[in-house]
């Protein structure tokens, strides 16, 4: 693998930050693409920090090792990196981030991006780019703000045989959740939008084989849009994620492996009432 110059990985750097906010040591490197060495990674932060182009927030309340990096809100140095990624200082500016939002948003990082590498002909958005979005208000058929049953995020790619788009949720899910929110956001996806599939990122195989359950006995009988291919609707995976990019390990409704790009694939070549599981 070739080098990665100095100057092309401060890029990457501030791309990420600027698109996902505070990321830790962990998420930088499972982002970073070509993989970075742990010793080159700490060199470029010490390099940024020293110059004040990013800084370090500690989360004590997460832990000892809880530190996340942020890109400088100070104007004077803000423009600098502005001028290294070619855009307005403005468009730099970042809210406050609370220390509770901070695992779910590095995990949602880490996912876009590895989406990203893998479909690159895709849109890939996180929940807070849905907003003011025509097509995934129509996709989701979105009633006002509708928080709640919105995904984490999406992957909108262009159908090869249809008019129109191909569009796959991805929920992060690292907390028990009630099964009455469960259900509610089960029977969204399978009933009440137009999406074409679903990916459950799950922490542990208590939350996966519950999900599993609500959906194979609530609410796969009863979605009739999707039932003729439902056991290849609802994907789920326990959110390993291979630095090098490579597919995540991932299973159907059926509990049967599937391969992440063929089920893509699939869904972008077979027109929505054709497909079948037998097909997948």
């Amino acid at each position: 693998m070739d080098k990665i110059l100095p100057h092309v990985r401060r890029k990457q750097m501030f791309q990420l930050l600027a698109e996902h906010g505070p990321l830790s040591r962990r998420g930088l490197k499972a982002c970073l693409y070509p993989p970075i060495e742990q010793r080159r990674l700490y060199e470029v932060i010490k390099r940024l920090l020293s110059g004040g182009l990013i800084v370090k927030r500690h989360y004590k309340s997460l832990g000892k090792d809880a530190q996340y990096y942020q890109l400088t809100q100070q104007p004077e140095q803000l423009e600098k990196v502005a001028k290294v990624l070619g855009v307005n200082f403005g468009e730099l500016r970042q809210p406050h981030f609370s220390r509770i939002e901070m695992f779910h948003s590095e995990t949602c990082a880490v996912w876009k991006e590895l989406l990203k590498h893998l479909f690159p002909e895709a849109r890939i958005l996180r929940e807070h780019e849905f907003y003011g979005d025509e097509q995934v208000s129509k996709l989701l058929l979105a009633r006002g703000e509708d928080n709640e049953t919105r995904p984490d995020l999406l992957i909108i790619a262009k159908s090869k045989v249809a008019y129109g788009s191909v569009t796959v949720a991805v929920e992060i899910e690292k907390n028990p959740k009630s099964r009455v929110r469960l259900l509610r956001k089960l029977i969204k996806y399978a009933t009440q939008s137009r999406l074409d599939g679903i990916i459950y990122v799950c922490e542990d195989t208590s939350l996966s084989d519950r999900l599993l359950n609500i959906y194979n006995s609530r609410v796969l009988d009863g979605a009739l849009r999707i039932k003729h291919y439902g056991n290849n609707f609802f994907l789920f995976t326990d959110g390993t994620i291979n630095l090098e990019r490579t597919e995540p390990r991932m299973f159907n409704a059926a509990l049967e492996p599937v391969s992440l790009i063929n089920w893509i694939t699939k869904l972008l070549n077979i027109e929505a009432r054709s497909r079948r599981d037998a097909k997948f």
